[in-house]
């Protein structure tokens, strides 16, 4: 169960930072939406080790 949610959690960062290339590729004059990519990867990545936290 655990190592479900460490996939899971990995998968969701493999995708979002392939959604952040994808953004810079697409709008490279437009730092506004490359700098909310790049906030929400860092927020991902904040409370990812929350996710992987539960109790017995």
């Amino acid at each position: 169960m655990k190592q479900e949610k460490e996939e899971k959690g990995l998968i969701s960062v493999l995708i979002t930072m392939k959604l952040i290339n994808k953004a810079r590729l697409f709008n490279k004059r437009n730092d506004t939406l490359d700098g909310m990519a790049t906030t929400h990867l860092t927020v991902i990545l904040t409370h990812i080790p929350q996710m992987f936290m539960f109790t017995n």
